[in-house]
């Protein structure tokens, strides 16, 4: 999908710019894991495998976005090994939180950003939560909010819902957006980089 999409001279320099990224900051945030290779997971039938966010693709993000992302609350849905809370940390955001419903990528990210946080004299708060997404709690601390097409509509859709209800006025990050007319539905979008990630916000 990646080489159709992007050709082969993106994509070899999109896969690179991962395993560069996790060799020089000595992380593990590469490597696609299958659900069924990670033991009895609840509720997997609605969820897609691990599959990180390009850095490449988020670096444009957060450097855009940098202004905003500064001393911001990020939360990332499906959260993984950790790499969109690594690239908040990085641009100095002032709490990550992550979601995640495998405990084998719970256990993984914490190891990534104690080691990216210690090794870069960080000084971001981070919490990682072992549940399923549909049960977070909003704090309206929450100034972003990522989604990485971590799962299908049958989860989406609640959670959508309990932002446009529970959450503060915030912005949205989509990326590999399969479901955007769901989003588009309850959000307005305000920035697009080529469809492979796209911003919206609460309106």
């Amino acid at each position: 999908m990646s080489i159709r999409k992007r050709g082969i001279i993106n994509t070899f320099k999109f896969v690179i710019g991962d395993y560069l990224f996790d060799f020089v900051h000595k992380v593990d945030t590469n490597e696609h894991m299958e659900l069924d290779d990670m033991g009895d997971i609840s509720d997997k039938q609605y969820a897609k495998k691990y599959q990180g966010s390009y850095y490449i693709i988020l670096n444009k993000f957060f450097d855009k976005y940098k202004d905003k992302v500064s001393n911001s609350t990020i939360l990332d849905f499906g959260s993984g090994k950790g790499r969109v809370l690594i690239m908040a940390m990085k641009y100095n955001a002032k709490k990550t939180i992550g979601v995640e419903f495998v405990k084998e990528l719970i256990d993984i990210s914490k190891s990534n950003l104690d080691k990216y946080k210690n090794n870069n004299n960080l000084t971001t708060e981070y919490k990682l939560i072992f549940d399923n997404a549909i049960n977070y709690k909003f704090t309206k601390d929450e100034n972003i909010i990522f989604f990485c097409n971590p799962f299908n509509e049958t989860i989406l859709k609640p959670i959508l819902k309990k932002i446009m209800l529970n959450a503060n006025k915030c912005i949205i990050v989509y990326i590999n957006p399969t479901y955007k007319t769901l989003f588009d539905t309850y959000f307005k979008q305000i920035d697009n980089f080529g469809n492979e990630l796209i911003v919206y916000k609460t309106v």
